[in-house]
């Protein structure tokens, strides 16, 4: 009998608690629709400048009026039904030309706020960059 494995990518590493959460896991806990206001900025709190290391996928990149770019990254996966992007970061000229739609790619920053605003979950990071190759953790 052959069994199927399913393989949910790890997209953090807790390492002595330096590191948050992944994403969806914060985002699922953050959007409990039990939690009073109060339950949940207890809970948003210890995540405040926890770095990040996210996976993601290009939903788009765009040229902004002031002539510099950004990055459209959806947290959810390409095979997701209905997902919209879950974070925007700046990006130089160079990467935005490279990049493809539902590429895979890794957001790392420092958590500086995380607010969620009629049921839509928001995560704003402190130095945000936008890499295309998953980096080696530094675990101090």
């Amino acid at each position: 009998m052959k069994k199927l494995l399913s393989i949910i990518p790890v997209i953090i590493i807790l390492s002595g608690n330096i590191y948050a959460d992944d994403f969806i896991a914060i985002r699922e806990q953050i959007r409990n629709p039990d939690l009073t206001e109060l339950q949940r900025k207890k809970m948003i709190e210890p995540y405040f400048g926890k770095k990040v290391l996210w996976q993601g996928w290009v939903e788009d990149v765009k040229e902004e009026e002031s002539g510099g770019y950004v990055c459209f990254v959806d947290m959810d996966s390409p095979e997701v039904f209905f997902s919209v992007y879950d974070l925007k970061i700046q990006v130089d000229s160079e990467l935005a030309l490279k990049l493809r739609k539902n590429q895979i790619v890794y957001v790392t920053g420092v958590i500086k706020s995380i607010d969620v605003v009629a049921g839509i979950f928001s995560v704003e990071l402190i130095n945000p960059k936008l890499i295309t190759q998953k980096p080696e953790i530094d675990k101090k």
